[in-house]
C-alpha cells in the first residue's frame, strides 16, 4: 500500500499541530529517506537529543553515533516521520525498530533529515498529560482547529460533556472535565481532574488531581 509514494508514520500517544504538505515539500527537497519532525522543548533532555547541521541532515540520532564534529542544533523528535518508499529496501521484513535497526545507518548514510516544527505539541501517553492537553483545550493553549472541533466550556474552569448529569450542589474547583454520559453524585467534590465518559460518581465522593473511570483512578 506504501511503496509507490510518500507517507507519514506518526506515533498514536501524541497530539500535535503541523503544517504537513510544508512537511512533505521539506523533505522531497532533502532528498532524504526518511525526515523527523524535531522540536525544541524544556524537556528534550528526557526524551533523547537529536542533532543535526546546517543543511538539516541529521548527525546524531538518539546518541548515535557519538562525537559528531558537524552537529549544530539539538532538538528533541516529535514521534512524526515522513517517508520515501525507497525505505523498505533498508527495512528488513522480520521485525525491526527503526529507531534502533534502522535510523542510525541512515546518519551515517546521510539520508536522515531533520524538521524543524515549532507548533503545538504534547505526549498525551500518561495521565498528567493527558489532564493537561484537556487543560490547554479549556483554556485555549492549543491551535485553533482543536477549538473548531469543540463545544465552548461551560464556565471558565468546567466542561461538562453530552448527557452528563451536574447537580448543583457539587463543589467545583480548578479545571475540571466531566466527559460525555457521566452522572455525578450529590454533594460531591471535584477539583482539578477528568471523568471518562459514561463514568457515575457516588454523591459524597471526593475527586481531586486524578483521571477517574468507573473502574479505575489516576493520580495527576
Amino acid at each position: 500500500f506504501l511503496k509507490n509514494d510518500i507517507f507519514f508514520v506518526i506515533n498514536c500517544d501524541i497530539l500535535f499541530d503541523i503544517d504537513f504538505r510544508h512537511l512533505k515539500d521539506f523533505h522531497m527537497r532533502s532528498k532524504a529517506l526518511s525526515t523527523l519532525a524535531l522540536r525544541k522543548d524544556p524537556e528534550q533532555e528526557k526524551f533523547g537529543i537529536i542533532e543535526t547541521d546546517t543543511g538539516s541532515r541529521i548527525t546524531r540520532f538518539l546518541g548515535k553515533p557519538a562525537g559528531a564534529k558537524n552537529s549544530v542544533l539539538k532538538y528533541m523528535f516529535s514521534g512524526i516521520h515522513v517517508m520515501s518508499p525507497e525505505i523498505f529496501g533498508i527495512i528488513k521484513p522480520e521485525y525491526s525498530n527503526i529507531c534502533r535497526d534502522v535510523y542510525p545507518g541512515l546518519v551515517e548514510s546521510g539520508s536522515l533529515a531533520g524538521y524543524e516544527s515549532g507548533g503545538y505539541w504534547i505526549d498525551i501517553g500518561t495521565p498528567a498529560n493527558l489532564f493537561r492537553a484537556n487543560k490547554d483545550i479549556l483554556h485555549n493553549g492549543n491551535p485553533r482547529w482543536i477549538n473548531d472541533l469543540l463545544p465552548l466550556p461551560s464556565s471558565a474552569v468546567r466542561y461538562t460533556g453530552k448527557g452528563s448529569v451536574v447537580p448543583a450542589s457539587a463543589k467545583i474547583s480548578g479545571t475540571v472535565i466531566v466527559a460525555d454520559n457521566c452522572v455525578i453524585g450529590d454533594n460531591c467534590l471535584l477539583r482539578d481532574c477528568m471523568i471518562f465518559p459514561g463514568t457515575k460518581i457516588p454523591s459524597g465522593s471526593e475527586v481531586t488531581n486524578c483521571v477517574r473511570g468507573n473502574d479505575f483512578s489516576a493520580r495527576i
